[in-house]
Parts: structure tokens; sequence; C-alpha cells
């Protein structure tokens, strides 16, 4: 049966990234079913895409009677790679808001990073919680995501880019490098989870 399990129970009242992609639906989904309140919060990228993302996002809020508000990143300055700079200046927007910010990231993306920060030298956690922005799928699978999408009819967006492996850094480590890691090392998601959840429990245990 699919189903989509919460880390942690954020504040009742609500941002939601959206982007219109799986996460962001589904995430929303669940937040419903749970009964909170949510205003969606929309990052204009600046690219091809974005336009497409806002008239969804704009539609979802429709259907669902939400509140939306929507920013626009800074062009990119090329003072790092486009992922970096997007990522900083999204975090940025969501450190801003007067509460709490939850995103779609799940444990797939855990995995990514972990690697990513491994082979360039680091040890390196995708934050559950990072002062306001919460992450409370981290622990779900992309598949599990996709099920659960699946079960409940929840129309989506997929930005073609993500089948692009030249288009960053993350996209190239998700098709050409996490499968390769799984056949050597079966239990690397079961491995990221584990110390993802450790990593929580040990901040709100001293907090």
């Amino acid at each position: 049966m699919a189903k989509i399990h919460f880390l942690m129970k954020p504040p009742k009242d609500v941002y939601l990234a959206f982007s219109g992609g799986v996460d962001s639906v589904v995430l929303l989904h669940n937040l419903l079913r749970r009964g909170y309140k949510v205003t969606l919060l929309f990052v204009d990228h600046l690219n091809s895409f974005a336009q497409e993302e806002l008239l969804f996002c704009g539609r979802i809020a429709a259907e669902y009677n939400l509140k939306y508000e929507v920013f626009k990143i800074p062009p990119f300055d090329k003072s790092t790679s486009l992922e970096a700079f997007w990522s900083t200046e999204r975090n940025k927007i969501y450190q801003t808001r007067d509460k709490a910010v939850l995103v779609g990231h799940h444990l797939d993306d855990a995995v990514e990073t972990y690697l990513m920060a491994a082979c360039q030298g680091t040890n390196r956690l995708l934050d559950p919680v990072n002062r306001n922005v919460y992450r409370p799928m981290i622990t779900n699978t992309k598949k599990a995501i996709i099920e659960y999408a699946n079960k409940y009819q929840l129309a989506y967006l997929t930005d073609p880019t993500n089948l692009d492996p030249n288009f960053n850094l993350r996209n190239k480590v998700r098709l050409q490098l996490v499968g390769n890691v799984k056949a050597c090392f079966p239990g690397i998601y079961t491995t990221v989870r584990r110390l993802t959840i450790q990593k929580y429990k040990s901040v709100t245990e001293t907090s």
C-alpha cells in the first residue's frame, strides 16, 4: 500500500515550497489530508519551464482554495554552479518567511547529497530541519512517492531537465552513479535513512 511517512510533525500553519513536481504535489496532498493550513510558495527560477510551473501552481491553488505567493530569484551570476546558486537563493527566500517552510525532499535526494559530499571529501547529510525549513518526507523513497501519486491519481509536472545528466552535478549523480552504488552496496538507502534519523534525533534531543 502506498503510504507516506513524516519524520517530524511540522507546525500546523505552513508554507509549502511548490513546484508542481510529484514531490511537492504528494506532500501537499498529505498535508491537506492531515489538516494542515497551507500557503503555496512558488519560486520562479527564470528558466524555460517556470511559466508552466507557475500556471500549474495557480491551478492547484484554485482547486484547493489555497493562497499562494510567488518569488523570483536573481539571474544567475556564475559565481558558483547553477544548482548551488539556485539552492542558496531559494533558501534566502525560505528564511525570510515568518513560519515554517516545507520542502518535498526525499530519501533519494538524501542519498545523492550523501554521495556527492563523500566524493568531494566531506561528511554531509541533507538536514531534516534547517531553521524554519522542514523536510518531512526525507525518509520516503522517490518510488514510494510516485506510487502514492499514482494511487490517488494526482496530476503533476515533470521537469524535462531532470533527465539530462549534463544539466547539473546532481542529475549526473542520480542518473549515472546511484545505480552503480546500489549494485555494489545494496544497503546504501538503509544506511542514509538511519543516519538521517539519527541526525534528526540528535538535534531534537539537544534543542
